[in-house]
């Protein structure tokens, strides 16, 4: 009896380990499941997207479990999903391009491979309004004016169509954005015209306006009277406006002419300007300066033409240009008197040869210790200037000398004259030295009391006799001219040495005449 309960136990047993395998065996061959994230979609950018897990699934029946996740999305784009766990998560659409969405499930053991879904987002076509308000007027026979109200912020242009009586339309004429009127000159007399305006842009075209239909007037039967009262005001060198009056109410426009006499009789018409009918004003531009004009203004239309009388005017002179310039002197040097040497003698009076050292001018009292006199010095500067001021309306000259060095004495001043005969630094001696014009014009100026700024003399009526041609250019001679002291020998240095071409303390500070000239 015991065996027989071993032998029952031992096949309990057994049977159990045979479940326990085939449990185990069957968990290793669990099979993954399949994640479908849905077909890709074309949607309006701003839209809510729906996702759609639904199709995914599991060979063995097992739930799932989902996992959503954006692979990219645009530049710029907010978008999230509202819930990346559920079966149909949402998210916003916020701006055009292209959103990767990638979906992985798992079935409580394993997880799937990722599926994706792209979700491409453009924005709706935005074609313009249709104008409104469209309106055709018979200016003349020969134009019809269009207006319309402009009805959107977006359109290209706008398309003209037109039909003549009762045949189709057909296109007429394109206008710029924001255009809101046209004029149709392609018209005949007593003809009856409609017209259809449309607005486009690079997404399409808008519907059409309202039609407009008018009918053209007659042709005229008399010619236009002559306009009168021409008159030319505001005029420049190069421009004037005519004015005139209009006593016509059927001319199609008019023209603004000249005439030109031919022989033996009879005169040719230069149009300068056409312009439309009513119009009573025109500027002329591209004239002649200093030319003298005569203007007509003719009035036309289909049966023939009436001219205004003549209107003479002269344009302006233009303005002379002003030069202002300033030039350095070509050479320059000083000479020497000593009232101690005799004059005839071969001494210092007749070889004093200072081209190199700075200008001198003005006289020293009391020179020796025992025998009263003086020293006397002046100084020539020629300027070439002839071929810039030949010709010229010379409007201010001014000398200008730089201090080297003040004067002991300063109570004195010094005159500029201008030269009567021709020198050269290199043979200059006092008792060889050119004479001068003794009469006006001439300059002075006081000796100065510092030498930061510079002497200047005002030379302009010199300058200007040379410019003119009425004198020649022999350049300038700078003394003092006050006559000697009772008291010679007290000691009076009113000499002032000014910089020269060559001993100067800054180059710009060398002798300089400042010119300003037609």
């Amino acid at each position: 009896m015991k065996d027989n309960k071993l032998i029952i136990f031992s096949i309990i047993f057994l049977s159990l380990v045979l479940i326990l395998t085939a449990c185990s065996i069957g968990g290793e061959g669990n099979t993954a499941p399949k994640a479908d994230a849905g077909p890709n979609m074309q949607i309006t950018t701003g839209s809510i997207v729906t996702l759609d897990g639904n199709y995914s699934h599991d060979a063995d029946g097992d739930s799932l479990s989902y996992a959503w996740s954006f692979t990219s999305r645009p530049t710029g784009s907010a978008a999230f999903l509202s819930d990346s766990t559920a079966v149909n998560p949402t998210f916003l659409a916020d701006i055009d391009g292209s959103y990767v969405i990638s979906l992985v499930v798992n079935d409580g053991t394993v997880n799937s491979s990722a599926d994706t879904v792209a979700v491409t987002a453009t924005s709706l076509a935005a074609i313009p309004n249709a104008p409104m308000g469209l309106t055709a007027t018979a200016v003349t026979y020969t134009s019809v004016n269009l207006t319309w109200t402009d009805n959107s912020d977006n359109e290209n242009g706008f398309m003209i169509e037109r039909k003549i009586g009762s045949s189709s339309f057909t296109e007429l004429a394109t206008t710029l954005v924001n255009d809101s009127d046209y004029i149709d000159n392609s018209v005949s007399a007593s003809t009856t015209y409609t017209y259809r305006v449309k607005a486009f842009n690079n997404d399409g075209e808008s519907g059409y306006s309202n039609t407009a239909t008018v009918m053209t007037t007659a042709l005229p039967v008399t010619e236009p009277t002559a306009p009168s009262n021409l008159q030319a005001i505001n005029v420049t060198t190069t421009t004037s406006t005519l004015t005139w009056q209009d006593n016509s109410d059927n001319e199609d426009g008019f023209e603004i002419g000249t005439l030109t006499p031919l022989y033996p009789q009879g005169n040719l018409w230069n149009k300068w300007a056409d312009v439309s009918p009513n119009t009573t004003s025109y500027t002329l531009t591209g004239l002649s300066n200093s030319t003298t004009y005569t203007f007509y203004v003719r009035a036309y239309n289909a049966t023939g033409y009436s001219r205004s009388g003549g209107i003479t005017f002269t344009t302006d002179t233009p303005p002379l240009h002003l030069v202002i310039e300033t030039v350095f002197a070509k050479y320059d040097n000083s000479v020497l008197f000593n009232s101690l040497q005799d004059q005839s003698s071969t001494g210092a009076a007749s070889n004093t040869v200072y081209n190199d050292d700075p200008n001198e001018v003005g006289v020293d009292w009391g020179v020796g210790p025992w025998i009263c006199g003086y020293l006397e010095h002046r100084t020539f500067i020629y300027f070439d200037i002839d071929s810039m001021i030949g010709g010229h309306s010379v409007q201010k000259a001014i000398l200008r000398l730089y201090v080297y060095m003040l004067a002991g004495d300063m109570n004195t001043s010094y005159i500029v004259h201008a030269l009567a005969a021709n020198w050269y630094p290199s043979t200059l001696t006092f008792n060889t030295m050119p004479d001068h014009y003794w009469l006006s014009p001439s300059a002075s100026a006081a000796a100065p009391f510092n030498s930061v700024l510079p002497v200047e003399w005002d030379v302009t009526a010199i300058v200007q006799k040379w410019a003119n041609g009425e004198r020649m250019n022999y350049g300038f001679i700078i003394w003092e001219p006050n006559p000697p002291l009772n008291s010679v020998c007290s000691g009076y240095l009113r000499t002032t040495y000014f910089q020269s071409i060559e001993e100067w303390l800054s180059y710009n500070e060398r002798p300089q005449l400042y010119l300003e000239y037609y």
